[in-house]
């Protein structure tokens, strides 16, 4: 790049690279990997139980209760807390600006992409990679065209937004088949998801409400961040166990 662009240090390059390599991806594979061990837990009872109509209704809803009740908190979290998230992992060297909104956007892919490969294990377990591959391959030929549209609008952000795009279609395709066949909507357990969803929603707006004070009270650097993440992260999670354990959510995903 130097070569192409001799005004620019060797600092600068380096975070212009990292930026666009897009160091919050890396971030979300944390979330993705969570999320997605844990929900594949139900993957060899949905193959055990593939003939079983009833029986597998009930796994796949508690896989997709599972899933909520992990990926929609830690996404929350990774959103609002896009700032000492990034800076303890990666330094504070470059403009909020720059990487703030790539984290966020980040974390609303990490909860798709923890979907989409939820949803492939249960139609992997169903014996229909067919459709799994189907639906990737529509994702693949939307991300292709929109990214080059996203980019001229969008410039740095526009390949994350493309990825957005395209693991919502593939989403939209494997759950429409899941749901057609098996009728989730009516079997879904909407007490622990409504649970789910507020306590997250309550995770949203408390951490970035913390998020906007601690700009003004903690350093930019990967201590105080750290610090301020142990903090804020016990609390948050104290909240996420409190709504869980008063909505019966933890006797949920128990009942197996």
């Amino acid at each position: 790049m130097s070569k192409f662009n001799p005004m620019l240090s060797s600092n600068k390059i380096e975070t212009i690279f990292g930026l666009f390599n897009f160091n919050s991806n890396k971030l979300i594979m944390i979330v993705v990997s969570l999320s997605v061990s844990i929900a594949s837990t139900i993957l060899p009872l949905i193959s055990k139980s593939r003939y079983n109509h009833e029986v597998l209704r009930k796994y796949i809803s508690q896989a997709y209760v599972l899933f909520c009740a992990i990926t929609l908190p830690a996404c929350a979290a990774l959103y609002s807390l896009s700032k000492p998230v990034y800076i303890l992992f990666y330094g504070n060297y470059a403009a909020e600006s720059l990487y703030i909104p790539m984290v966020q956007i980040s974390a609303v892919i990490a909860l798709f992409m923890g979907l989409t490969s939820v949803l492939a294990m249960i139609l992997q377990g169903l014996s229909k990679t067919g459709i799994a591959l189907r639906a990737i391959g529509w994702g693949i030929a939307v991300k292709i065209l929109c990214q080059p549209i996203m980019i001229y609008l969008t410039s740095s952000l526009g390949a994350l937004l493309s990825t957005f795009i395209s693991l919502v279609i593939v989403a939209i395709i494997m759950g429409s088949y899941i749901n057609h066949r098996f009728e989730l909507l009516d079997f879904l357990n909407t007490k622990a998801l409504n649970a789910i969803y507020v306590s997250s929603f309550m995770l949203l707006i408390l951490f970035t409400g913390l998020s906007l004070v601690s700009n003004h009270f903690v350093p930019d650097t990967r201590v105080s961040s750290g610090l301020f993440l142990a903090l804020v992260g016990s609390l948050g999670g104290l909240l996420v166990l409190v709504i869980y354990q008063k909505c019966h959510v933890l006797d949920v995903l128990k009942n197996r």
